[in-house]
């Protein structure tokens, strides 16, 4: 178990790194001159000049990458170009709010996706069946994209049910947790149809209908709990995803997590907020990853000789 352990922790700090260096490398060729952005066009190039110097941008390309991994590995991503606040503290609150959404959508979608699993894995072949898997396809086919403006436009506008946009309280988190989470929903109850399905098929579930059980107990306790296994890690995975796809949902709503951050350091080629935005969303989707590694490894012996 060390060695698994080890290997896995080993290609996550290798997946920062390279995460980290194509951010830096990827930032340097955006169009757009940060200097000439915070002064505006009419700046004096002695201005100008003194700028580039506090910010480091006149020194060589290699000795700023290195600068920038070595203030990344102790948590000193410098200043915003716009509003001048460290990296760090933007960072810190925007993501709690991040976390707050992809937690609500990872919820939502298992509050859907799990009945409708194993609705359709008990009634395979039958009318619920071909409903939840036309629902779950559904749910896996509509971008977010498309989906987030349509409840915006049905639910918060025609109906005034809920809030357009902006992080107050419950209300204004149901419409983004929702197209956040449906393309997960759809993706989970696919595979608990599938899992499961073959789980009912086998001998041991056979047997304990022929004792007597009633139908649902041994669909619940006996074939959903053998089924659980990749149902779990699959579910860790798509943790991870929403955290690291939050970036359009996060937009469309106006939630103040780091998606927003990101989009609008894009905008304004605030390139020390486009850096740890990048890397924050990168970590969290890393560490969640490296988190259900490890409990499957766990879980299942097999997977450590991989």
């Amino acid at each position: 178990m060390t060695g698994y352990v080890l290997r896995r922790l080993a290609i996550a700090a290798a997946t920062l790194w390279f995460v980290a260096s194509a951010v830096f490398f990827v930032a340097q060729v955006l169009p757009g001159d940060p200097v000439e952005i915070q002064l505006g066009e009419g700046s004096l190039a002695g201005e100008a000049a003194a700028l580039r110097h506090r910010l480091g941008l006149d020194r060589p390309l290699l000795e700023r990458y290195a600068g920038f991994v070595a203030g990344a590995l102790h948590g000193a991503l410098g200043s915003s170009l716009r509003s001048g606040r460290s990296v760090g503290g933007l960072l810190a609150d925007a993501w709690p709010a991040t976390v707050e959404l992809a937690s609500a959508s990872l919820a939502v979608g298992l509050a859907i996706a799990l009945p409708l699993g194993v609705l359709a894995a008990a009634r395979r072949g039958r009318l619920a069946d071909t409903a939840a898997r036309w629902t779950a396809l559904l749910g896996v086919s509509v971008p977010g994209l498309w989906l987030g403006p349509m409840l915006i436009l049905l639910v918060a506008i025609r109906l005034d049910l809920l809030p357009v946009g902006g992080r107050h309280g419950w209300a204004s988190l149901v419409l983004p947790a929702l197209t956040l989470g449906a393309p997960l929903a759809g993706l989970v109850a696919r595979l608990v149809r599938t899992t499961l399905g073959e789980e009912l098929g086998k001998p041991y579930v056979l047997a304990a209908r022929s004792r007597g059980l009633a139908r649902a107990r041994v669909v619940l306790r006996h074939g959903l709990r053998n089924a659980l296994l990749p149902i779990v890690t699959v579910i860790g995975l798509q943790a991870g995803s929403l955290l690291a796809g939050a970036v359009i949902t996060e937009t469309v709503f106006a939630w103040p997590g780091l998606g927003r951050l990101l989009v609008e350091a894009i905008r304004a080629r605030d390139y020390p907020v486009l850096q740890g935005a990048v890397l924050a969303i990168a970590a969290s989707y890393v560490v969640v990853n490296l988190i259900t590694d490890l409990v499957y490894g766990w879980a299942d012996p097999r997977a450590r000789a991989r």
